[in-house]
């Protein structure tokens, strides 16, 4: 794979650590054993934990995956979060409404740190796809649409997930049932690229990206990561 330059991909500053994409704190036992890391310091490898069991205690309140209740069960991870955590359990149930006319159960997120988990993983995925690190500034929106008997997501990402035959691209598996992944073209804008997600059969979450291609966008070298990469004038794969 080549020299790892010594940036972390998402600040910039100098990389002490590595960082597993997807985190392995929202993964399932056991884990896979070919996940893959990229360069990270120690501020934006640990002071994601926090917003990462945020993350992983919220989605045990929608999803249904045999995963997250194992999680949930006594002695699970979520489990243990909270009983660590008493405080994360209360803010929760603080969150926690009745629709009046239907009877549903809602949750209030902490919008800002789902979205800080799902940007971090987007970018970490999207820099082992096309080997550089993209400005956090051109990173984004970011958009989350839990599953739902109805699927919720806006026609425009619906639709990118199959090819012109209406067949369903093929998503990179990191673990069945856990997580998935595929990088799309934005039909929208020329060149540019959504990083979309599937974790736990239970969530949808969906990253804009600049164009992997631009010339302007990589200029920096400190946007490389891979050596091999930044010495090849097409060293990008195109997005599926």
């Amino acid at each position: 794979m080549g020299t790892i330059a010594t940036r972390c991909v998402y600040c910039g500053g100098l990389a002490g650590t590595g960082d597993h994409v997807p985190p392995k704190s929202l993964l399932a036992r056991p884990l896979p054993n070919n996940l893959r890391k990229v360069p990270s310091c120690v501020h934006c490898n640990r002071g994601a934990s926090l917003d990462e069991q945020y993350f992983l205690v919220l989605l045990g309140q929608i999803a249904t995956s045999p995963h997250i209740e194992e999680k949930l069960a006594p002695g699970g991870q979520i489990d243990r979060t909270l009983s660590r955590a008493p405080a994360l359990d209360e803010k929760l149930l603080q969150a926690l409404s009745v629709d009046e006319e239907t009877g549903r159960v809602l949750i209030r997120p902490e919008h800002d740190r789902v979205e800080r988990v799902v940007r971090k993983m987007a970018t970490g995925l999207f820099v082992l796809r096309y080997g550089w690190a993209p400005a956090q500034e051109h990173v984004g929106p970011v958009a989350v649409y839990p599953y739902n008997v109805i699927d919720q997501r806006p026609l425009p990402y619906f639709i990118a997930t199959f090819t012109e035959r209406f067949q369903r691209k093929r998503w990179r598996t990191v673990q069945s049932g856990v997580f998935s992944y595929v990088f799309v073209r934005d039909p929208r804008h020329n060149g540019k690229v959504w990083c979309m997600m599937d974790m736990y059969k239970s969530l949808w979450a969906v990253v804009h990206f600049p164009n992997p291609k631009s010339k302007k966008a990589r200029l920096s070298p400190d946007r490389w990561l891979f050596s091999e990469l930044a010495e090849r004038t097409n060293g990008y794969e195109h997005a599926t």
